[in-house]
């Protein structure tokens, strides 16, 4: 192969690659009944939320993974070539807890658990954070921040559970988050 051929060829599949995002995940499904493949684009956080406490507190979270420094990071992950260090990432976890009543609420958490649906199975680690307590006034939020937890690079769904108390009663609760489709 000519050496212009072959750089033409690397630069166009660099390019096509997505570098530039370079936690950028493509995922190619197929389905038998209709013999067509789908494609979805993700971006590199998970976000969801749901309501806790008879609907009286909102949690929202959300997982951003932090970039790699890599420059052929991106390129690596488009063409499924990351080495087994580079297939799990490191993300920033936000967990806000908003009051929508008209209620005080004390609260008090403990044990985190995160784990994923990455290529290479469920894991399932509690997370290393001290019990945390405060009390969450009418229209008020509280956030707690886990930075830099390490995630399957290929997840599409991060799982978590937190153990907690609101006003003396004892629960737990487990969220699906979801990784954020790319909208072009």
């Amino acid at each position: 192969m000519k050496p212009k051929v072959f750089l033409l060829l690397f630069f166009t599949i660099f390019s096509f690659s997505g570098c530039s995002a370079s936690n950028k995940m493509v995922v190619y499904k197929s389905s038998p009944e209709s013999c067509r493949m789908s494609r979805t684009v993700y971006d590199n956080y998970f976000e969801g939320k749901t309501d806790i406490f008879d609907n009286k507190i909102n949690v929202y979270i959300k997982a951003d993974m932090i970039k790699k420094n890599n420059p052929f990071y991106g390129l690596q992950a488009a063409m499924g070539a990351l080495s087994s260090e580079d297939l799990y990432a490191d993300a920033d976890i936000v967990i806000s807890f908003t009051n929508t009543s008209k209620e005080i609420f004390d609260i008090r958490l403990w044990d985190f658990y995160v784990w994923d649906d990455d290529l290479m199975g469920k894991r399932y680690d509690p997370i290393d954070y001290p019990q945390v307590s405060f009390s969450l006034l009418p229209n008020r939020n509280k956030t707690i921040e886990i930075n830099k937890y390490e995630i399957g690079h290929y997840c599409e769904i991060l799982y978590l559970k937190i153990n907690f108390e609101v006003n003396g009663e004892v629960s737990q609760q487990s969220f699906e988050v979801p990784r954020h489709e790319h909208i072009k």
